[in-house]
């Protein structure tokens, strides 16, 4: 058989599979193709691979809704349906419903998967102390969550606690709001490359968002990236973060005489220049 044509009519009719040849039925990654294909052609798959927990998983990877067909008693199991969910979150939605009446199971494939977050049922998802207690645990799950949750300042800042990208899907009021910008880089530096634009080019904010991680300089507005106090509180709390300089500051340091030029404190432009010499290379002095 044409393995194409095969796929194309499993895509149409999962129950096309049986009809396969055996050497087909018994090859590993075309049958995943298959599943990938059509959830519904699990039942047709040879018997050691309904045995096989790796190939059951491999398996949601691919179509988490081929789980819907396999035993119910592998649906509450715990420790493989938090397998599964670590391989896709919409995995969730398969587990048995026994499973989804526990908070500290939901909780648990949440914090492995944030996609799990979208197939919790709906009342915890309304759930003030649940919702918390998840983005607690992962907060890219914010991405998921009611606008209320999205809108309201402690939920995102302890979403963003946890993952700074948490910022990124928090109400646009929040995503440009000075104070909570400032609470939100105070907590977790990296979240500034989240932030409305004009967060990134505020002094104030991204001082903080520096000192709370070096890094979060690659955020900063290019204008901020050259200014030696950002640089020097960016450097302290991580040196490495010099390689974000901006590109005048960098070819500054090229030059001897560049921090004679620059006009900023000459303690903070002594030890910014020592640490840029350790990420521009070569170092070419244009005056002889």
């Amino acid at each position: 058989y044409d393995h194409a044509l095969v796929l194309a009519a499993i895509q149409n009719d999962g129950t096309a599979l049986r009809y396969a040849g055996e050497f087909m039925r018994q090859d590993r990654r075309f049958v995943l193709e298959a599943l990938r294909q059509n959830a519904m052609a699990l039942p047709y798959v040879p018997e050691e691979f309904w045995q096989d927990r790796s190939f059951l998983l491999a398996a949601a990877r691919r179509n988490p809704e081929a789980l819907l067909q396999v035993d119910e008693a592998l649906r509450k199991d715990r420790n493989f349906m938090l397998a599964a969910v670590g391989e896709r979150g919409e995995a969730l939605a398969s587990c048995a419903s026994v499973l989804l009446e526990h908070q500290d199971f939901l909780l648990q494939a949440i914090e492995v998967s944030p996609e799990a977050f979208a197939h919790v049922p709906e009342d915890l998802k309304q759930d003030a102390d649940f919702v918390l207690a998840a983005l607690k645990r992962n907060g890219a799950a914010l991405r998921f969550a009611a606008e209320k949750f999205r809108k309201d300042p402690a939920v995102v800042l302890a979403a963003v606690q946890r993952k700074p990208e948490a910022l990124r899907h928090a109400s646009e009021d929040l995503r440009h709001n000075h104070d909570f910008v400032l609470s939100a880089v105070r907590a977790n530096g990296a979240s500034l490359a989240h932030a409305g634009n004009e967060m990134r080019s505020n002094r104030e904010i991204v001082l903080a968002a520096v000192r709370r991680d070096g890094v979060a300089l690659a955020y900063a507005s290019e204008e901020l990236r050259g200014d030696a106090e950002v640089l020097a509180a960016a450097a302290a709390s991580d040196a490495s973060s010099l390689q974000y300089a901006s590109e005048t500051m960098r070819n500054e340091y090229e030059n001897p005489l560049g921090s004679m030029r620059t006009g900023a404190p000459g303690s903070a432009l002594r030890h910014i220049g020592e640490q840029l010499q350790r990420f521009v290379s070569p170092i070419r002095p244009r005056i002889q």
